[in-house]
């Protein structure tokens, strides 16, 4: 992996279908996708609002040498830890599963695998996007330079994923997320993140200058 914050590969034969709805908000449920893939190379799942705009793209770039988040064209975060790629083996099957959470300030998205067809999962990256973030309606899946087979793929609840945070992550202090480093205990991954850190910052001056 490069420093680099843009794109480095571009997915192919991203396909868009109505069968393929996605609503994270439907029946008030926050939402995952499962699936297991076969593939020899890389593999992509793409979240979009608007298909036909890549810049309304959100996509987790799979492959052997690491696992890359993407928003648009922009990397938003990256996992390389060996047991989060891809195995890289047209003959062996892994189970996915990629999260989407939405709430009016913010998309957060998840990235995991899941043991074999269990609702049992290991969390390798949480990205919390709170810049014009994404409300995804549709998703898809794309290959790199090599075919991929992609099979038993399932819409869920994501109340129904039980999460092992794996890859130095731990869960956050509300009990929502796995993250690298939790604000401060008081502090709610989901949304509230950046203005709870300042308001308890600001409670704290307050309370060292009355001291004063």
């Amino acid at each position: 992996m490069t420093n680099a914050t843009t794109r480095l590969h571009t997915p192919c034969n991203v396909k868009w279908s109505n069968p393929f709805r996605f609503d994270p908000n439907d029946d008030k449920h926050d939402k995952c996708v499962h699936f297991t893939a076969f593939a020899r190379g890389t593999v992509y799942i793409v979240f979009s609002s608007i298909p036909t705009n890549k810049e309304t793209w959100y996509s987790i770039e799979i492959s052997t040498n690491g696992v890359v988040v993407y928003k648009g064209d922009k990397i938003l975060d990256y996992s390389l830890n060996r047991n989060a790629v891809s195995i890289g083996s047209s003959n062996l099957y892994q189970s996915y599963f990629a999260c989407l959470t939405e709430t009016t300030e913010s998309t957060v998205i998840e990235y995991g695998k899941t043991q074999a067809n269990t609702n049992f999962g290991d969390n390798y990256l949480t990205i919390i996007d709170r810049t014009n973030p994404i409300h995804a309606r549709f998703y898809t899946f794309a290959n790199g330079e090599d075919d991929i087979a992609i099979m038993d793929i399932k819409v869920m609840p994501r109340s129904g994923l039980v999460q092992e945070c794996k890859a130095g992550t731990v869960l956050d202090a509300a009990g929502h997320f796995c993250v690298r480093k939790p604000c401060h205990k008081a502090c709610d991954e989901l949304g509230g993140k950046v203005y709870t850190c300042i308001y308890m910052f600001i409670f704290i001056i307050l309370i060292l200058i009355l001291k004063c």
